[in-house]
């Protein structure tokens, strides 16, 4: 029955189950927020993901395309020859 005191009082010096009560404590406390970064990146890569799949097909459903104006074939023709003409 001594022998089973004195583990008993070792074990209350060495503060163990103070440490392990500790323990728990910060690991329950500590998931939260990491469950909570982990839904914001998955809610974040949903909406760029999906929005930009949204967006495609909003533009595809009710856009009109692209149309340049008359003169635009004309501007970037004028603009490439210059550029050829400035290195040559």
């Amino acid at each position: 029955m001594d022998y089973l005191k004195q583990v008993f009082s070792e074990f209350g010096k060495n503060r163990c189950s103070t440490l392990a009560a500790a323990l728990a404590f910060y690991t329950a406390f500590a998931l939260p927020p990491l469950l909570y970064l982990l839904l914001w990146v998955y809610y974040t890569s949903m909406i760029v993901l999906l929005g930009a799949e949204a967006t495609q097909v909003y533009a595809v459903m009710y856009g009109k395309g692209v149309c340049p104006e008359r003169d635009a074939v004309h501007v970037v023709r004028q603009t490439v020859r210059d550029a050829d003409s400035s290195q040559g």
